[in-house]
């Protein structure tokens, strides 16, 4: 072998090396991350009023997070931290739906045992007319307590710039990111 060919190999197992190190490093400190993703349907009404924050609530949804956290070596009381990373607002009927209608939108984390809500994300800057789906701007803060929880739920105050022509079936899709002590350390 010439010499750039060896320089070559002495890198790639170098690099090879390095992340095989920087993972054993995540295992020594006894961290585990891991990803829950939801999507929550909720319905506003074509009667919602103009004008006037109307607060609409998607069905309860089970977390599921002891089967996540076995699946992932901890359990949901070793839980350090939940981190909202994606928070997408959906619109699923009618056909020819968009945003256009919507003044103002936020969304709030609740659950069973916990004693107050907390604003994860809101409607911020422009959107096309045409979308079907946006963005939404994450609050930052820790959720744990919500997904620690066998049920959470997500609470929309919506206020309205105009009618809307027919029901809006839309839905909230979610990703959190999850720290955890892993078990047995």
């Amino acid at each position: 072998m010439n010499s750039a060919k060896l320089q070559r190999l002495a890198k790639f197992f170098t690099i090879l090396f390095l992340m095989l190190t920087a993972s054993e490093c995540t295992e020594r400190r006894g961290m585990t991350h891991f990803m829950l993703h939801y999507t929550l349907p909720a319905r506003i009404e074509r009667t919602t009023p103009v004008d006037t924050p109307v607060h609409v609530f998607t069905p309860p949804v089970h977390t599921e997070t002891a089967k996540a956290c076995e699946n992932h070596n901890t359990h949901r009381d070793l839980i350090q931290s939940v981190v909202l990373k994606k928070l997408t607002l959906e619109i699923l009927r009618p056909d020819d739906a968009d945003f256009s209608v919507f003044r103002d939108l936020k969304i709030y984390i609740l659950a069973d045992g916990v004693d107050h809500e907390t604003l994860i994300g809101r409607l911020s800057g422009s959107i096309s007319a045409e979308s079907k789906e946006a963005d939404l701007e994450i609050i930052p803060c820790d959720v744990r307590e919500y997904l620690q929880s066998e049920v959470f739920m997500l609470r929309l105050r919506i206020v309205l710039n105009g009618v809307l022509p027919a029901d809006y079936d839309v839905a909230v899709h979610t990703a959190f990111d999850v720290t955890a002590k892993t078990a047995g350390i």
